[in-house]
């Protein structure tokens, strides 16, 4: 299932897809079902369906779609740190410290994106520039994830190769 995910993946990665279609399609979907497997998976399916769900607010913009979007998000993402954790308890953490600071960098990320840039002066000249700055951010978090399954897959696949000689 693995390999899967990350084929699917790979194959629409550099198409002309929208990133949130490609990420939701390909990567969230085989994701879910691998979470409950290890808790490695587990942290790597948090951080693509964080990631991946934060990606898709510059697609509702109006300010009465805001505190829903915040509000889905939070109890989707709290639900499913806290459903995974208690399947993981007797585990490593699920995130460590980068991927930590990593999803808790989402809420300042917002908190610029949809308070602090509409006041200021660039907001005519550069209208473009919290969905810049989401896209990059975001895009950072799913690459880091679509490597960390990459690389948890040659090492399970190396560790299973071992095992049967």
């Amino acid at each position: 299932m693995a390999a899967l995910t990350i084929a699917t993946g790979t194959g629409n990665w550099f198409s002309a897809l929208a990133l949130g279609v490609t990420l939701l399609k390909c990567l969230l979907i085989p994701t879910y079902l691998l979470s409950v497997g290890k808790a490695g998976d587990a942290s790597i399916f948090l951080i693509l369906t964080t990631t991946g769900h934060y990606s898709l607010f510059p697609l509702l913009f109006t300010a009465p779609e805001l505190p829903i979007k915040i509000l889905l998000m939070l109890l989707f993402t709290i639900y499913s740190i806290s459903s995974l954790k208690t399947l993981f308890r007797k585990e490593k953490p699920l995130f460590n410290w980068m991927e930590t600071f990593y999803l808790l960098g989402l809420g300042p990320l917002e908190v610029c994106c949809e308070f602090v840039f509409p006041f200021t002066s660039w907001k005519v000249k550069y209208p473009f520039i919290p969905l810049l700055l989401t896209s990059v951010y975001c895009a950072v978090g799913i690459t880091y994830a679509w490597f960390k399954l990459y690389v948890s897959v040659l090492i399970d696949s190396a560790i299973g190769k071992t095992k049967k000689q």
